[in-house]
């Protein structure tokens, strides 16, 4: 699942939350159902 936003204003800033699942994953190979990470960006230097 991919989550994009941006927030202007005085914080200028553009990003996304990218959060794969795998609901098997706590069964199967006991590691967590989900992980993710957060990417920000200034969109005057992209």
């Amino acid at each position: 699942m991919t989550i994009p936003s941006y927030l202007g204003g005085d914080t200028d800033v553009a990003g996304m939350k990218w959060i794969p699942s795998m609901p098997e994953n706590p069964r199967k190979i006991g590691q967590p159902r989900a992980s993710a990470i957060i990417i920000l960006s200034d969109p005057q230097s992209i």
